[in-house]
Parts: structure tokens; C-alpha cells; sequence
């Protein structure tokens, strides 16, 4: 279950990243060089294939001029997204329990 959190918040996260970069006209290269990493990790982010830390994470949001708002919003929704799921697993629990 751990890889499938993981996995489903690196996509969205990735996700969200390549379309801000895009909206912004900036090129995978030229991000790459922002961040001081290759344009090959650039890909494994967005595509959700690399975990985020903290500071890499900060570091696109800075990157691609993102406002305290949105990253909130951002977190809020990882919040929702975790929240849902815990729900979910509890709700199976208690069926597989019989209660």
C-alpha cells in the first residue's frame, strides 16, 4: 500500500509541475539548469517515477515562480487526497472485520 501513496503523489505532484513549467514556456533543459539536475531527472519527476523530497520539491516551487498560495493549496490537496485514502483502507477494515 506505502508504493501506492507514493506513486499516486509523485504523479500529481509531477503532473502539476510539468503543466506549470509548460504554461510558463519553460523548456525541460532550461529547468534542468535552474535546479542544477539533468533534463532526464526533470522527466523522472514529472512523470512520477522519482520521489520528491522537501527540498527538491521547494525547489521547483521557487523554480517556477509559484506563490505561498498555490503551494498550500498543493499540500491541501495531498492532505484530501491522504485523508480519502486512510478513510478508504478503514472502511475496507471494518467490512473484511464484519462490523
Amino acid at each position: 500500500m506505502r508504493f501506492f501513496v507514493e506513486y499516486d503523489a509523485n504523479k500529481y505532484l509531477g503532473a502539476l509541475l510539468r503543466l506549470r513549467r509548460k504554461e510558463l514556456g519553460i523548456s525541460g533543459q532550461e529547468l534542468s539548469g535552474m535546479l542544477n539536475i539533468s533534463q532526464q531527472q526533470i522527466s523522472r519527476y514529472e512523470n512520477g517515477l522519482t520521489n520528491f523530497n522537501i527540498v527538491i520539491l521547494f525547489r521547483f516551487f521557487s523554480s517556477l515562480g509559484m506563490t505561498s498560495e498555490e503551494v498550500v493549496r498543493i499540500f491541501k490537496e495531498l492532505g484530501l487526497f491522504y485523508s480519502d485514502l486512510n478513510m478508504s483502507q478503514y472502511q475496507k477494515l471494518r467490512i473484511k472485520e464484519g462490523s
